[in-house]
């Protein structure tokens, strides 16, 4: 007898080559009798199927449900759609896009007939999951799928803007800076900048970004790519013009110079540029502040919003119909005890007869009041859907009220405390109330409010999870970018005079941000040479005669990744520092499967160094999470 559900896992031998990049495979899950749920086992097997999906480029997946045929078939598609539906939960839930799935109900019009599953009992009660991946066909494909994404923004070429990035960057495109590449002249109207961050280890092995020039290794305080189109034809920057980039606090260190990318055979590399970079410090000068620019600033107080409904009514119910009395049926004279039989049958005719003629009453009734209760359905799904837009609009403006308080709340602190509080002290609580997250007290329930009793009953139909209002957390509004951040940074530069007048200099751990400006497109890179004397040097082998595998020396506390070059049948890195701690990480393609390989390394007094490697199976998750933690290892 089965268990109470049984799983055999079946990762099959793909079942065919669609082509040079694709697999196919088919999972099976079989089920007990009127099963659905999922169990430890059944778990086990689709966290193995998930963790496959990772290791690929792309997939598509299509969930099909099957039944026996003990049932009826209305029940068994019922039972197969549940089967197949609670596996996709499970999947979705564990990340696989929506979008990448199919779902299927079969019932019991596809039984299986292979003979590998004959010995099955039950086998008709299954899922089969049936998935075609896109293999990576090179390791630059899988790292593609590692590194930071471009960021598309939109800017006016005829007016000054400010933009902020997904890791904090700030770009300053100064108005009508924006030219042609082919000499034709200023662009006039839209531009649409591609942006990518490169800030973490991750981003710069998935980038091939190496922190080392022809001779000399470099520690990074971050990297940006800046590119830019306007009419779908490449644009540049106006001689003379310069886009403005201030990083976020990453790994800053004081002395750090501008490095632009240069493409070599061996990858990129750097050259120095004579871009000036100035720096930002939280630190405060001892003379007070002058913050007088934040008095005059006025944003209106907001207004809480309300939100009001009438009673929400009832949700109609459409009648079930009714089931047709079946007709007894004549015994015939030639069956035993026909008599006898012959009287339960006009005893069951009478009733049959009752029944059928409530069967006709009732059908009556249903066929007259179906369609009034479709239509009153379909009206409260209406009011529905007008009440939860209206919940949609109050959330919106339930978050720019948040935003807004907070902005006028700060202002209102200031303008109160100014003149009787030192000014560094007020700016520094300024500053705290504009950048820390506030919460409104005593948000009243939208959906409690919209549909009373029936708020679960709505929230279920419509597959609503969230059933309460939140502010916690949320994005900076235009008002803090266009006004509040501007005075801040004004503010900041009087005061970093002040500080470098009085000291001369400002320690690493004082500093709080770059600021440089770029009078060209491509990679920027801000950093410092890791000097190291000659003798101090020394050579580092790893044995791979793969030619194609990624290789990534990352340097303790460094903040510099560094990348040996295929020579052969090995893979050779010259000038690595002696008596340093390094992690060295392979990552390659095995029959179009992920692995990876981790070193932790010493390099002793030794002058040269020969590795191999121990590679290991892996998925996307897995490299993403390796490369990830050496963040802290590479002080970044």
């Amino acid at each position: 007898m089965l268990n109470r559900f049984l799983i055999i896992t079946m990762l099959l031998l793909w079942l065919t080559h669609i082509s040079h990049s694709q697999k196919q495979f088919s999972d099976l899950l079989f089920y007990d009798v009127d099963v659905h749920l999922l169990d430890g086992k059944a778990e086990a097997t689709l966290d193995s199927l998930i963790h496959r999906f990772y290791s690929y480029n792309d997939y598509k997946l299509q969930i099909i449900g099957h039944a026996d045929a003990l049932g009826s078939q209305e029940y068994n598609k019922t039972i197969a759609a549940k089967r197949a539906a609670t596996v996709e939960q499970y999947l979705t839930a564990a990340g696989i896009p929506k979008n990448k799935i199919t779902v299927i109900s079969k019932g019991s019009d596809d039984p299986l007939e292979n003979e590998r599953f004959a010995h099955i009992e039950g086998g008709d009660r299954r899922v089969e999951i049936i998935s075609t991946a896109d293999v990576f066909s090179n390791i630059d494909e899988l790292l593609d799928q590692l590194g930071p994404q471009m960021q598309y923004v939109t800017i006016d070429n005829s007016i000054d803007q400010n933009i902020t990035l997904q890791d904090g960057t700030d770009i300053f495109i100064p108005a009508k800076c924006i030219v042609y590449a082919d000499g034709s002249g200023e662009v006039n109207g839209l531009v649409t900048l591609e942006v990518k961050e490169s800030y973490d280890v991750i981003d710069f092995v998935a980038e091939d970004l190496h922190t080392k020039t022809a001779d000399e290794m470099l520690q990074t305080g971050g990297m940006i790519y800046i590119n830019a189109k306007a009419n779908n034809k490449q644009v540049g920057i106006k001689t003379g013009q310069m886009l403005d980039i201030t990083y976020p606090e990453k790994a800053i260190a004081k002395d750090m110079s501008l490095y632009e990318a240069v493409p070599t055979a061996e990858g990129v590399s750097w050259t120095l540029t004579d871009g000036e970079i100035s720096t930002a410090s939280e630190e405060l000068a001892e003379a007070d502040l002058d913050i007088s620019i934040l008095l005059d600033v006025e944003i209106e107080s907001p207004t809480m919003p309300e939100i009001e409904f009438g009673i929400m009514p009832k949700i109609p119910v459409v009648p079930a119909k009714p089931s047709k009395p079946k007709k007894p049926k004549l015994p015939s004279e030639d069956d035993k005890n026909y008599q006898s039989k012959l009287a339960k049958y006009e005893k069951s005719i009478k009733v049959f007869e009752k029944r059928m003629k409530t069967y006709e009453e009732l059908k009556l009734n249903y066929e007259t009041v179906k369609p009034r209760a479709e239509s009153e359905l379909k009206m409260w799904e209406l009011e529905v859907e007008d009440r939860m837009t209206k919940i949609k609009r109050y959330e919106k403006e339930m978050k720019d009220y948040t935003c807004d308080s907070k902005l006028s709340n700060a202002l209102a602190y200031v303008q109160e405390n100014y003149g009787s509080i030192p000014s560094t002290e007020v700016f520094k609580t300024f500053k705290e109330m504009v950048y820390t997250d506030v919460e409104v007290q005593n948000i009243k329930d939208p959906y409690a409010a919209a549909f009373g009793n029936f708020k679960k009953q709505v929230l279920r139909r419509k597959k609503i999870r969230k059933d309460y209002l939140n502010y916690h957390s949320y994005s900076r509004k235009s008002k803090f970018n266009r006004i509040i951040k501007p005075l801040i940074e004004e503010i900041e530069a009087q005061n970093m005079e002040k500080i470098m007048a009085k000291s001369k200099e400002i320690k690493d751990g004082d500093l709080d941000r770059y600021m440089f400006s770029v009078g060209s497109f491509g990679y920027h890179n801000v950093d410092k040479p890791i000097e190291y004397a000659p003798e101090e040097m020394l050579e580092l082998a790893i044995s791979d005669d793969a030619n194609g595998t990624k290789y990534y020396v990352v340097l303790k506390d460094s903040q510099s990744v560094i990348a040996p070059q295929f020579k052969g049948d090995s893979y050779a890195l010259e000038g690595l520092p002696k008596n340093h701690d390094v992690l060295i990480v392979g990552v390659k393609l095995v029959d179009s499967i992920p692995h990876m390989a981790v070193s932790d390394f010493n390099t002793g007094r030794d002058d040269v160094y020969a590795l191999n490697m121990d590679f290991e199976e892996t998925n996307l998750r897995g490299i993403r999470s390796e490369l990830e933690s050496l963040n802290e290892y590479a002080g970044i």
